[in-house]
């Protein structure tokens, strides 16, 4: 079963990252599977993901820095797109954990 989406699109090299990750902290990259996270970090992103409060959280907050990424999340129901420069400070620790995730691989 899913826990959260993510999508990473933008930066100077025009990336578009796919990441899912799913209850048991298994998830996949760009449709491929890539790894299971340790118990800790997944820890961790559950923590991020219910204290972000998605239900209070604008569901497009635009760009605002050249050459920067929109981060879309989709976790309980809910959408959330923020580019750079205008993430919601409850939702830093989620994008920096799913951006992290990401970059690892």
């Amino acid at each position: 079963m899913e826990l959260v989406s993510y999508e990473r699109q933008g930066g100077i090299a025009g990336f578009h990252d796919q990441l899912v990750v799913r209850s048991d902290g298994s998830y996949s990259l760009n449709g491929a599977d890539a790894g299971t996270l340790p118990s800790s970090e997944l820890a961790d992103l559950r923590r991020a993901l219910e204290s972000a409060g998605f239900a209070t959280l604008p569901t497009d907050s635009p760009l605002r820095v050249a050459d920067g990424f929109v981060h879309t999340i989709r976790y309980g129901g809910y959408e959330i797109r923020a580019g750079d420069g205008s993430i919601p400070g409850s939702l830093e620790p989620v994008v920096d954990i799913l951006g992290r995730i990401v970059q690892q691989q």
